[in-house]
């Protein structure tokens, strides 16, 4: 069943490639250098020094095995280049913390070279105290061990990170401050950039499986989401408050998870043809959602969310049943597409200038 005005908002698609987050016209600022591909077991950081006083650092090799349910650590060994021409090289069993002072404040891109199996432990804090990373290497660690965290790196700008032996890890990145980050490899574990506020761009070499829980949680500058095609769930507040992301393309979601689009002020559409559950307030507070495509949905036991005054195109041609307020507040609708034997006895749609009174 359709009433139709006449009016057809069109979908936002999205890219392909290997994935990416951020904008097309995304492109590096000028003054940053070449950041290399990193190799396998390599971190690569570009990280900008404004104050030489501060220590960039700390840096530990190390393994992590459980053993009676408790973790086990021993040392590793690898290289570092802090890229100013300084370069540390870590025997194996070395416990060693490595701190670096630079003497001229600008940017430096510091290569962390791991070997097989060992876990770069690292923060970029400034000056040397807190909290660390860890980047595990592979058969090390457990779900809910981070696979790296660059918790409150001020001054870190950019990371490419390969995977390839850190397939077995948790799965969280976690900074304030970092704009871009690639990642090569596949990671067995979903990797996640909960409260990467400032992150403009993400890249993939090999589009993820899976995204966790909180993927892009607060993120304020990211405004187009085009890797997910072979994302299966959108799990609970995966883009809770990404108010810059404007349009998201999950083509194979089956779910969205509760408030996975919360308070998405910015998000114009959603096309999701094959999502057959949505979990309550998935679209809370999206004031600019304007074309929604749920083209396999039979039924909507939850509430979209409220707030959803600027949906135009709500598309969803084997939809049959939904909760009394899912429509409640979409004032501008202009294109609805339902099943045929759509159930209308106890729907809610409140000053809908297409179909109130709702049709008999």
């Amino acid at each position: 069943m359709s009433f139709d005005d006449g009016f057809m908002l069109g979908l936002s698609l999205g890219g392909g490639g290997g994935g990416s987050g951020g904008g097309d016209d995304w492109e590096f600022p000028e003054h940053w250098p070449t950041i290399p591909e990193p190799a396998p077991n390599q971190v690569i950081l570009y990280h900008e020094v404004l104050d030489t006083s501060y220590c960039v650092g700390p840096i530990q090799f190390l393994t992590i095995n459980i053993e009676n349910n408790r973790y086990v650590y021993s040392y590793g060994g690898g290289t570092i280049d802090w890229g100013d021409g300084s370069i540390e090289t870590v025997d194996k069993n070395d416990a060693s913390i490595f701190y670096h002072q630079y003497d001229e404040a600008k940017g430096y891109v510091i290569t962390i070279t791991a070997n097989a199996g060992v876990c770069i432990r690292y923060s970029s804090m400034e000056p040397m105290s807190g909290k660390v990373i860890y980047i595990n290497g592979e058969n090390y660690g457990t779900e809910n061990q981070p696979t790296f965290s660059f918790a409150q790196a001020t001054n870190l700008r950019a990371a490419k990170i390969s995977m390839d032996t850190m397939k077995n890890c948790g799965s969280s990145i976690v900074s304030g401050h970092i704009k871009y980050i690639k990642i090569y490899g596949e990671a067995t574990n979903p990797i996640g950039f909960s409260e990467c506020k400032m992150l403009e761009k993400i890249e993939y070499e090999i589009p993820p499986a899976a995204i966790p829980a909180s993927y892009l949680y607060q993120n304020k500058c990211i405004r187009k989401v085009d890797c997910l095609q072979n994302v299966l769930e959108i799990p609970q507040n995966a883009f809770y408050q990404c108010t810059g992301l404007e349009s998201v393309n999950p083509l194979s979601a089956t779910s969205i998870g509760k408030k996975a689009f919360y308070e998405c002020t910015a998000l114009k559409s959603i096309n999701a043809p094959n999502v057959t559950s949505i979990d309550n307030a998935a679209f809370y507070h999206c004031y600019n959602l304007t074309s929604v495509n749920l083209g396999s949905i039979t039924e909507i036991s939850n509430d979209l969310g409220y707030g959803l005054f600027s949906v135009e195109n709500f598309y969803a041609p084997n939809l049959r049943k939904v909760a009394n307020n899912v429509f409640i507040d979409m004032y501008n609708l202009r294109s609805f597409t339902v099943a045929p034997d759509f159930d209308f006895s106890s729907v809610n749609f409140d000053d809908s200038p297409l179909i109130y009174p709702k049709p008999q």
